[in-house]
Parts: C-alpha cells; structure tokens; sequence
C-alpha cells in the first residue's frame, strides 16, 4: 500500500457551520465496470427504499436539513446547490434507482442512498500532499466534473481542495474533473461529510461499511486519515 497519503486538514469556520468528515484512503484495488453480486445487492436496496424515500422524506429528514442549515449559516443558496445526498435522493425518486458508474463511485452513492451522508470518491494519484475542507476566497482553480473551461468561484463558499488552491470538490455539490475516478483507477479517497444533524460515530459507521464494501468487491486496504481541525 502506498505511503503517499495526503495530510488532511478542515477549518474551524466549516466546522462551526456544522460540517464535518471523515477520510478513507483505499490502495491496491480492482475497480471493475460491474459485478453482478453488487448488483444484486444494489437493486435489494431499491427495492427496499423505493417505497421510504418521497418528496416528503426529502423536504422532512433531519440529516438532510442539517446540510441545508450548514449552507444557510455560511449565506449559501441551498436551493441553488442542494448537498449531494438530496441530489441523489431526488434522483432516485424519479428513476427508482442509480446510475452505474464503477463500482468505487457505485459504493460510495450505494452508502450515500443508504445513510443520507455526502460521500465523494477522488483519485489518490491525482492529490499530492494535502486536502482540505476550508472557505473559498474566490482566486481558486475549479473545473467542473465533464467541462473543460476553468469556472469562477465566489468567496465564503466551502470546497474541498488539494494542495492548497485547486478545489476537488466545489462544497460537497459538484466533483472537479481531475480527480474523477476510471475503470482502472486502484487507489482513491473516500471522503464520508456529516453535519450538525448526525455524530461522529454515524459517519464512522458509513465509512465502515465503505471499507467493507470496497475489500469485498475490489480487494485492496484501507487507511483512515486524521483531519487536522481549527485550520
């Protein structure tokens, strides 16, 4: 497994908007484009949620409130940029089930739809030394997963960056396109986001069943990276 793990860090202004993550580094696994067990597994889970998950769930869940909240105490629009749990959510309420990607990104949506936590999957090679979850100050570099073209980003918003002025994930809304994950793609970053509405120990738990997920369908290891907080 490598040894070239990022140092993680997040700000005390996300922090005290209520946001918070947890990091998993995976290393040496076998991404593959399906694999039918899984996708047995996925269509139980749509099975078993189709009928729980409304319009009504959505405007009414905690944890899902508890995103909106957070980018209410940091003055952005949420109906504008909705957290991804509720993008995927109200994704699935119409389709009654998601789209195949990979099996890491499968996973980690698979967790998401589950737990209602924002989870992002981001190619390890493509970060170097350092990641962190901080307020923007408007000079960042950030282009959108499928678009080429640089977009402008304001300040106060809060993104995920890698070495200190590209964001990786612009809040926990959009993924950049760099670090988007391929069929072939062996060692990438898990990142698990809850807020005031959920513990600690839920997150854990979400991050948990990622690991195990992953090792069963991909193989590989796993290592937990401790945030830095108070940034």
């Amino acid at each position: 497994m490598t040894s070239n793990f990022p140092h993680v860090k997040i700000s005390s202004q996300v922090l005290e908007a209520g946001l918070f993550a947890c990091f998993v580094a995976i290393s040496n696994a076998k991404n593959n484009k399906k694999i039918q067990e899984f996708e047995e597994l996925k269509e139980e889970q749509y099975q078993r949620l189709e009928s729980k998950y409304t319009q009504q769930f959505i405007s009414h869940n905690k944890i899902l409130q508890g995103f909106r909240n957070a980018r209410k105490a940091l003055g952005i629009l949420e109906e504008k940029y909705p957290a991804s749990p509720e993008k995927l959510l109200e994704y699935f309420v119409r389709n009654k089930k998601l789209s195949n990607i990979n099996i890491l990104v499968d996973i980690g949506n698979y967790v998401s739809l589950e737990t209602l936590l924002s989870i992002g999957v981001h190619r390890l090679d493509a970060i170097k030394n350092r990641v962190a979850l901080q307020l923007t100050t408007g000079t960042e570099l950030f282009i959108p997963l499928g678009v080429r073209d640089k977009t402008e980003i304001p300040a106060g918003e809060f993104a995920y960056f890698a070495d200190e002025s590209e964001i990786i994930c612009r809040m926990d809304y959009m993924q950049c396109d760099r670090t988007k994950l391929s069929d072939t793609t062996s060692e990438c970053l898990f990142i698990v986001e809850g807020n005031a509405s959920t513990s600690m120990d839920y997150v854990n738990e979400a991050a948990e069943k990622i690991v195990f997920l992953t090792k069963k369908y991909c193989g590989g290891q796993s290592k937990y990276l401790n945030p830095e907080r108070n940034i």
